[in-house]
């Protein structure tokens, strides 16, 4: 049985511009015509999306002559500057910059929002292996990756029970290799997990779908950018028919924990049989 390693990796600043959405409204109290030259717009500059960080604004307006600028969240908060710069964020989370500008006839007003991260890291195991579902007890059929380690079945209890992410079910039986949440342990005859949460597996097989990643794309993965947006709600596919001896492997797929982070898993090897067990590698937010 190959030993389980455990390391950690972080990613490097990047450059990104982000306007999630716009709002953009107009009026003239006075009657005056409107001056199609009038525009009101700006951009975000986002180097380092993980907090704190600091952006930077600029202002893409024409013909305006008053700015009134709220960066809630953010140091300063205000301005009334035409160009008002870089702003600090010291907390993570999801920010709005807002623009209301006038040219002295009409006012118009442009909201944008971005996103700054606690962290991007991953930890990453190596060489995790699990037994058949007859090795619950001796090998282990559920690993946590808040403990970083295989949770036999004999060790359950209401402290590990809600902290395992997933569990291993190899049945020769059922011809069934796959991956099940802790809350579905009872459903096929394994010890049930005190305190198990959900876990969602999302084995996806179309090649240009989001949640497909070859085994050289999780290799390559650094930090947890390719994962950290994906959203998944519901459970997709099956490693079988899949995945059912070596020809198949290696085979990659998506993950959500009951804790809300997103991890991927890379299986290396499947060893069919009573006695059988599964080997796999797995990256997961921090």
């Amino acid at each position: 049985m190959k030993r389980m390693k455990k390391k950690q990796s972080l990613g490097g600043a990047f450059v990104l511009l982000l306007t999630m959405f716009t709002v953009v409204s107009s009026c003239s109290d006075d009657g005056t015509a409107i001056d199609p030259d009038f525009v009101v717009d700006f951009e975000i500059e986002v180097t380092d999306d993980i907090a704190p960080a600091t952006i930077g604004i600029t202002n893409t307006s024409a013909k305006a002559t008053t700015f009134n600028w709220s960066f809630a969240g953010g140091t300063p908060s205000a301005s009334t500057d035409e160009d008002p710069g870089s702003i600090t964020y010291e907390n993570h989370g999801e920010f709005t910059v807002s623009l209301e500008a006038s040219n002295g006839a009409e006012t118009k007003f442009v909201i944008k929002s971005f996103k700054l991260y606690e962290t991007d890291e991953i930890v990453t195991f190596e060489d995790i292996s699990l037994g058949s579902i007859h090795l619950e007890s001796t090998v282990g059929v559920a690993f946590s990756t808040e403990l970083g380690r295989v949770v036999k079945s004999g060790e359950y209890n209401t402290s590990n029970g809600p902290r395992i992410d997933l569990l291993y079910f190899g049945s020769t039986e059922h011809s069934l290799f796959t991956f099940i949440s802790p809350t579905s342990a009872e459903t096929v005859e394994m010890t049930p997990v005190p305190g198990a949460r959900t876990s969602i597996f999302v084995y996806e097989t179309n090649t240009s779908s989001e949640y497909y990643f070859t085994a050289e794309q999780f290799d390559d993965m650094v930090d947890d950018r390719p994962i950290r947006e994906l959203i998944i709600a519901d459970p997709v596919g099956s490693l079988t028919p899949g995945v059912t001896g070596e020809t198949d492997l290696p085979r990659v797929f998506v993950f959500r924990n009951a804790a809300g982070k997103n991890g991927i898993v890379k299986v290396t090897e499947i060893t069919k049989g009573a006695d059988g067990n599964i080997v796999f590698d797995l990256k997961i937010q921090k």
